[in-house]
């Protein structure tokens, strides 16, 4: 795009004043004795697959990205803009989130307004998130004042970030007794906590009206997986990919342990079409690593290379059963 912007102004018939481009989006400003349409025409005509349209101030203003400009006689000042369509609707108080991620939610859009508006609109700007916040998405009055207050004071002035522990791990967000295992993990083993949102209407309802179990995705992401061969012998791996892709990989590559082991017994024949997705939907890779680990414990396949990330002999995996069952002994 930097080469297609360079050709396409030192050939344009007048020069913008500015010309500033995020992505595929271009803020420019012309002299008043410039058409903008002549600019546009002779933009569009640079390359075939390449378009553009043009949108020009209104009433002296012009949104662009979150940013409304308004073309004043001395100087472009700055506000927030959003666009007619937008809901204002944010995580609601009341839903299952750690209060950290709410807070920093109104944080966010304090910066934003402090940063982008001009400081004669700010207290303007910082009204709608105030009014958004405590009508639409329940938030207490006094969170949301004293959030705003202490950003827009202190924005510079953040205290520096306490040391990590040597250990951290992620568990699900399960309200009041997740901050009693955070802390009781902080003071007694000095492991840091830190928390993910369980399962939300939004991963489980589909806009069909059918669950998002993994039977309606016959092509999962993040899942643990077995490939089976003729022999009697299997393959247990994992992936943050979709699952066919990289079933298509296993089926090309000749270093992989599934082609060494075609290669030893060319007589053996790999059962492509019928791989079992043992585990899917987990995105997070230390996680997929330790069910890759557990399954090869308990399934014992014999293509594997080696047994996966280490697990603590204290780790009892249930071979016969047919579902995951771990314990500590």
């Amino acid at each position: 795009m930097t080469s297609f912007e360079e050709s396409a102004l030192s050939t344009s018939p007048f020069q913008p004043l500015c010309w500033y481009r995020k992505v595929d989006d271009t803020f420019t400003i012309l002299d008043l004795n410039h058409n903008p349409a002549e600019l546009l025409d002779h933009l569009i005509k640079q390359h075939a697959h390449i378009q553009f349209t043009m949108e020009v101030e209104a009433q002296h203003k012009l949104p662009f990205l979150d940013v409304s400009l308004e073309n004043s006689s001395e100087r472009i000042v700055p506000t927030g803009y959003r666009k007619p369509i937008h809901t204002d609707q944010y995580i609601h108080y009341l839903s299952n989130h750690h209060p950290q991620i709410k807070q920093a939610i109104v944080t966010t859009l304090a910066r934003r307004a402090k940063a982008i508006c001009d400081p004669a609109y700010l207290l303007d700007e910082i009204d709608h998130p105030k009014r958004t916040f405590i009508t639409l998405n329940g938030y207490p009055k006094q969170l949301v004042n004293e959030t705003i207050a202490t950003t827009l004071q202190h924005q510079n002035d953040r205290l520096p970030k306490p040391e990590p522990t040597p250990i951290r791990v992620n568990i699900p967000y399960q309200g009041k007794i997740s901050h009693q295992i955070s802390r009781l993990l902080r003071k007694t083993a000095c492991v840091d906590a830190t928390f993910y949102s369980d399962k939300t209407l939004k991963n489980i309802l589909r806009a069909n009206g059918r669950g998002g179990s993994d039977q309606t995705n016959p092509n999962p992401r993040g899942c643990i997986y077995k490939i089976n061969c003729d022999c009697g012998s299997s393959y247990i791996g994992e992936t943050c990919r979709p699952f066919n892709i990289r079933l298509k990989e296993h089926k090309t590559s000749v270093k992989s342990a599934l082609s060494e082991h075609i290669v030893n017994y060319p007589n053996h024949s790999i059962d492509w079409k019928n791989t079992e997705i043992l585990a899917s939907n987990i995105s997070d890779w230390r996680r997929r690593k330790l069910w890759e680990a557990i399954n090869i414990r308990r399934l014992e396949p014999q293509i594997n290379r080696d047994q996966g990330v280490y697990l603590p002999s204290a780790w009892c995996v249930n071979k016969d059963s047919q579902t995951l069952n771990i314990s500590a002994v």
